[in-house]
């Protein structure tokens, strides 16, 4: 839910302040997270 409300907050914004902030977000919280969804989803996969 964070990831939708802080892509809403800066859909159209242009600070830069904002989009590095953002940008740590993303590697740092985000895309760790769709890492592990994408390897729990592939393990699952390659089970049956």
């Amino acid at each position: 839910m964070d990831l939708l409300l802080d892509r809403n907050l800066t859909s159209h914004t242009y600070d830069e302040q904002k989009a590095s902030a953002m940008e740590s977000l993303i590697e740092n919280k985000y895309f760790p997270l769709l890492k592990a969804l994408h390897t729990y989803f592939k393990n699952k996969l390659y089970e049956e």
